[in-house]
This record gives C-alpha cells, sequence and structure tokens, in this order.
C-alpha cells in the first residue's frame, strides 16, 4: 500500500463525525417543525453538548488518578 494516499484512522473518525453533524444539520433544517421550534431545539442540543464537554476534562483527571492509584496498588 502507498503510504502517500493511505488515511490514519484519526483523519476517517474525523471525516465520519464531521459528516454525521453535517447530516444531522440537514435533517433538523428540513424537519416538519416551525423555525422557532426548530432553533430552539438547536440552541437545547448546543446547550447540552457544551455542558457534556465541559465535564470532559474532569473526567479524564479522576480516570488518570484511578489508574495511577490502581498501579501504585499493585506495586
Amino acid at each position: 500500500m502507498d503510504s502517500k494516499n493511505s488515511y490514519g484512522t484519526g483523519s476517517l473518525l474525523l471525516a465520519a463525525v464531521g459528516g454525521a453533524l453535517v447530516g444531522a444539520g440537514v435533517a433538523m433544517l428540513l424537519a416538519p417543525k416551525s423555525g422557532r421550534e426548530t432553533r430552539q431545539q438547536l440552541a437545547d442540543y448546543y446547550q447540552g453538548a457544551k455542558s457534556t464537554v465541559g465535564r470532559v476534562p474532569k473526567a479524564l483527571k479522576n480516570a488518570g488518578h484511578a489508574v495511577g492509584e490502581t498501579f501504585k496498588e499493585e506495586e
């Protein structure tokens, strides 16, 4: 396989996520709802996603501490 034309897993994952987001956006725009309802739904989704993403660093930190404690106990 030619390494110049191969795509990494990260690129493939990014393309899949990007496609899913574009597809979701198009589906929402074409949904049989009023503009106000669609904008409210998008705003609610954005706030939920923002809240979830905001918790990720703390969750990763806690997971790192848990892994560190596990390795300390095994020694």
